[in-house]
């Protein structure tokens, strides 16, 4: 990654830009974007939950270095201060019935809407007599002890009966390494069921990439033709949020 503006002048301190020359140089900084990890029916729609992980790596020359907003809120925010933000549309949008078939895929930090999804389910539930339909939620991540983001409270849903299954992928915690979509792969018949033969639903939330045509395929064998698929993201049921 390149060096920010500061870093150069750090290391050039003979070039002196006047202030008009650096406002022209210096880029606007980019919002950072992040799924909301709650429900908005939840505490009245007062409170929104984040799933932040501090990004860090090495800059070329070896140089430790860390992720401008994800450093601000992990390490520099405190309780009481005031945040800035807003909120945008994303791409999701749920089903209206609480017995759609719902299948979530979340990559790392992509877990986070799936919470919120799961979460408004079980509030959902609670407020109406029929049975919340079958959701599963596939989740990717190098290790099951360090990063099950939610996993003791995914539990407690899959023992209240809102969440079928948890299916993890936890690439590191073996000598082979195991993704999503090969998790995908061997459920083929269930999702068949789910998502053509009940009309379900399917998402995937995560860093953009290989691992989304991936998925993709998978996806598309489970439903045994691509024109299934395509009949899916026609009718809004194959949804991503890629970042």
């Amino acid at each position: 990654m390149a060096p920010t503006v500061a870093e150069a002048l750090l290391s050039f301190t003979s070039a002196r830009p006047g202030l008009e020359h650096l406002l022209d140089l210096i880029p606007i900084i980019r919002p950072r974007l992040y799924s909301i990890a709650s429900s908005p029916r939840l505490d009245g729609g007062g409170r929104v939950d984040l799933l932040v992980v501090l990004a860090k790596w090495s800059d070329g020359t070896g140089a430790p270095r860390s992720g401008l907003c994800s450093t601000y809120i992990t390490q520099r925010l405190k309780s009481g201060d005031v945040l800035r933000c807003g909120v945008t549309a994303g791409t999701f949008s749920l089903p209206t019935s609480i017995t759609s078939p719902m299948v979530m895929a979340g990559l790392g930090t992509g877990i986070a809407p799936f919470r919120a999804f799961v979460q408004d389910r079980a509030i959902r539930a609670k407020q109406s007599e029929e049975k919340p339909g079958p959701m599963i939620v596939y989740y990717g991540a190098r290790h099951r002890e360090k990063d099950f983001a939610f996993g003791e409270e995914f539990e407690g849903y899959t023992r209240a009966g809102i969440l079928t299954e948890v299916v993890g992928a936890f690439s590191r915690d073996q000598p082979e390494k195991v993704y999503v979509q090969h998790k995908i792969a061997e459920d083929r018949e269930r999702l068949y069921d789910l998502l053509v033969t009940k009309a379900g639903y399917f998402y995937l939330c995560g860093q953009a990439g290989h691992v989304q045509q991936e998925v993709e395929d998978a996806v598309s064998s489970a439903l045994g033709s691509r024109d299934e698929l395509d009949r899916m993201i026609a009718e809004k049921r194959y949804s991503l949020e890629l970042y």
